[in-house]
């Protein structure tokens, strides 16, 4: 047990890292994961006491603890692995080593482009070698591929503050539960999504991209964040 965490939060937290639990699903997302890690030590952990506890490095608990530098607006995309839509932990921690006004930009062409962690690094290092524009050394990494794959990718707020204020409250779980209901609404195969407290990712391919042409991003967005206040309503009724 560590300190600040109640017998469910460590154990959910036991179960989200540490070996083995990349076999099966994790209850916490890593920025859940890092926000405990960061009460725990608030509370008087040291990053020793953390690692022994999770039988993990030192070096990871930091890894995790430096995720949380990243601005709020950017935090709800971070997941296990590279599911579409979303930027893997490994990204993240590299994102992190990006100037702050460049990492929306960045996460983006890291979900346009599915970037990985040591292409992140790349495009970090050859920005700041040779001071060009970043886009031209986004392009450029990207361009040493053999194959390009891109995706569309369209960032939308996910409502009022009422609904804001309430997805706070709600996991990471139950909120994709609640975008993936709003996407199959759209009636467009191909398309998925990550959702934050206060705005929402969509990715897809050329469905996508038509669906945007053709009902107009705000339609899009409007219709999203609908679902979203009825979800949030039906989740609060059964509680």
């Amino acid at each position: 047990m560590l300190p600040g965490l109640t017998s469910l939060e460590f154990g959910r937290l036991r179960l989200s890292i540490g070996y083995g639990t990349h076999r099966r699903s994790r209850p916490l997302s890593p920025i859940e994961v890092a926000k405990l890690l960061q009460s725990t030590c608030s509370s008087g952990a040291s990053l020793e006491e953390c690692a022994e506890a999770l039988s993990l490095h030192e070096t990871n608990i930091r890894r995790f603890l430096k995720i949380l530098q990243l601005p709020t607006s950017l935090q709800y995309l971070v997941s296990w692995g590279s599911a579409q839509g979303t930027i893997s932990f490994s990204v993240a921690v590299e994102l992190c080593k990006v100037p702050n006004s460049d990492q929306t930009i960045v996460a983006t062409a890291a979900i346009e482009h599915n970037l990985n962690s040591k292409e992140v690094r790349q495009i970090a290092q050859l920005q700041r070698r040779s001071s060009r524009p970043l886009d031209d050394c986004i392009a450029e990494v990207v361009g040493m591929r053999p194959v390009i794959e891109n995706r569309h990718v369209f960032l939308g707020v996910s409502g009022l503050e009422l609904v804001s204020s309430n997805l706070r409250g709600i996991s990471q779980e139950r909120r994709e539960s609640l975008l993936r209901d709003a996407i199959d609404e759209l009636g467009v195969s191909g398309i998925t999504g990550h959702l934050g407290d206060q705005l929402f990712t969509l990715v897809g391919g050329d469905a996508l991209d038509q669906l945007l042409s053709r009902l107009g991003r705000e339609v899009v967005e409007a219709r999203i964040q609908q679902h979203l206040a009825e979800g949030v309503k039906h989740a609060i009724k059964q509680n």
